[in-house]
């Protein structure tokens, strides 16, 4: 479990790894408001702290990772409303984690 307050939902999770690095990334929403992308890292030792990748007034969903060891790739659709979800743009994300 990553994090089990009660004013978060998490949602759509993935997990990519290489070697001894796992990195999970999955979209969360906090008070009910907004979906934004957060991922942890693990190195061997257990995981991380979360860390926010976008924060954003919209819903920001069906996240895709990659990781090759050194650089951690995104990808997922983007809404500018959590209300209105046919509208979807497609985002990338690259950073070292």
């Amino acid at each position: 479990m990553l994090d089990d307050s009660a004013d978060k939902v998490d949602g759509s999770p993935m997990l990519v790894a290489s070697d001894s690095t796992v990195v999970v990334a999955w979209s969360r929403a906090a008070g009910g408001s907004d979906y934004d992308l957060w991922y942890r890292k693990s190195t061997g030792g257990g995981f991380g702290i979360s860390t926010q990748v976008i924060d954003n007034a919209g819903a920001s969903l069906n996240p895709s990772a990659a990781y090759d060891g050194a650089m951690m790739y995104a990808v997922w659709n983007y809404a500018e409303s959590v209300i209105n979800l046919d509208s979807y743009d497609i985002y990338y994300w690259a950073i070292t984690p």
